[in-house]
């Protein structure tokens, strides 16, 4: 049996499994599990894709959930091509207005056995600390015609409905106790960003399948501690076996040390230490207008093996749907840029550049052609996971002059590195 830890996943060498989630201290009556079934976009098609208390079964049976043990079923042969992943995770009924958070379960193990009861893996969770009330702990994933696990453990402060709304579907609790779910989109919905631009194809154009193995591209990240800590996109490590940190004065072999799937953050670990960690500016606001300087590793082997700067504005403070955790920006970005620092006017870092708006996409549906419409998770965001992860984000106040964008990307040179990924 493996015991894996946030952002590890193993393959799966059974398809018939239980899945136990066993909080150390129980709330009777005050929790509840929760499996979605999502797309290769993390998205649920509509409210079928829901497994919990309202829905016991989805999936023509594939996937239930008995409440009274905390386990699910899962048959991964079951499932239809159009289910990708198996979200699983807990809720806290009432969300924070009940006052209790995932810091009272104390921790939480999730294990996986075959139906036989033989242990495949598990998740040991300490949930000291945690202010989240839902919490997303393992997925179920198809890579290169295999089934995996993956160690997740993030977790949403407004419970079952912050989940459900980062899936696209809205999960409310009646004032009788019941648990509602409605699809979480319309017709009138913003059309959808495109994909990152980290792994191939390039950015602007739809994702594909997974790379196979033996597949190179890399993507950007920078260092937020002297001990070796780097920061950068989830779905540029996403399907990495092999990862490398790189520039002009270093070069580290890298392990995932946490990882965030829906806010599209990883915490990387060097295998040895780094230099001067990047600071996040110490002020939470963002302003439309302001100046900001990207420092990445765009199209690599085509624009060169050097870092390339880019420089543009905020344009808005939240995405495509409202969404309030990233903001847009106007500085150019290509494939290999995800996960860079989005800097402001002081070199303190206000994002981390993650995707830009699917050109393509829009050019069908309007005739337009959108340009510099790009998008990084706020620095609020980052800090927060770094938080949950255990580490102190480095911050600071803008202090003297403002910088020209030389002056950042002169200092960013040895904190800010390529990330080399082999599948």
């Amino acid at each position: 049996m493996q015991t894996l830890s946030p952002g590890q996943n193993t393959v799966l060498e059974r398809t018939r499994l239980v899945v136990q989630l066993d909080p150390q201290v129980g709330i009777p009556g005050g929790m509840t599990g929760v499996a979605l079934l999502l797309d290769g976009a993390d998205k649920a098609a509509d409210r079928s894709a829901y497994v919990g208390d309202a829905n016991p079964q989805g999936a023509a049976g594939a996937v239930s959930f008995d409440a009274g043990n905390g386990t699910f079923r899962v048959d991964l042969d079951r499932l239809g091509q159009e289910v990708a992943k198996v979200r699983l995770g807990m809720a806290l009924l009432g969300g924070p207005s009940t006052g209790r958070s995932m810091a009272d379960l104390r921790s939480v193990a999730t294990a996986v056995s075959d139906d036989q009861g033989a242990r495949l893996c598990a998740f040991p969770l300490d949930l000291a600390g945690r202010s989240e009330t839902a919490m997303i702990l393992l997925d179920l994933y198809r890579r290169h015609g295999a089934w995996r696990a993956k160690a997740v453990g993030q977790g949403f402060v407004h419970g079952l409905n912050a989940l459900g709304r980062a899936h696209g579907l809205d999960i409310v609790e009646a004032q009788d106790g019941r648990i509602l779910v409605r699809d979480g989109h319309s017709p009138d919905d913003p059309p959808p960003a495109g994909p990152p631009p980290g792994p191939p194809p390039a950015a602007g154009g739809e994702r594909g399948p997974p790379p196979p193995p033996g597949t190179r591209y890399s993507g950007t990240g920078f260092c937020i501690s002297r001990d070796g800590f780097f920061l950068t996109n989830e779905h540029v490590i996403r399907d990495g076996r092999r990862l490398i940190a790189r520039n002009n004065r270093m070069e580290a072999g890298l392990r995932v040390a946490f990882a965030d799937p829906v806010n599209d953050l990883a915490l990387l670990q060097a295998d040895r230490a780094a230099g001067e960690p990047t600071a996040f500016r110490e002020s939470l606001r963002l302003d439309p207008g302001e100046d900001v300087v990207t420092v990445g590793y765009p199209l690599s082997g085509l624009l060169g093996s050097n870092a390339q700067v880019t420089t543009g504005t905020i344009s808005a403070l939240t995405g495509t749907a409202n969404d309030s955790r990233v903001l847009q920006f106007t500085a150019p970005v290509q494939t290999g840029n995800s996960g860079g620092p989005l800097f402001d006017a002081y070199g303190l870092v206000v994002g981390i550049v993650s995707h830009k708006l699917n050109a393509e996409h829009i050019h069908r549906i309007t005739g337009d052609i959108p340009q510099n419409v790009n998008f990084a998770v706020k620095g609020a965001v980052a800090r927060a996971f770094l938080l949950a992860a255990g580490m102190e984000p480095p911050t600071a106040a803008p202090a003297g002059a403002r910088q020209s964008a030389a002056e950042i990307a002169s200092a960013a040179r040895d904190r800010v590195v390529q990330v080399l990924v082999e599948t």
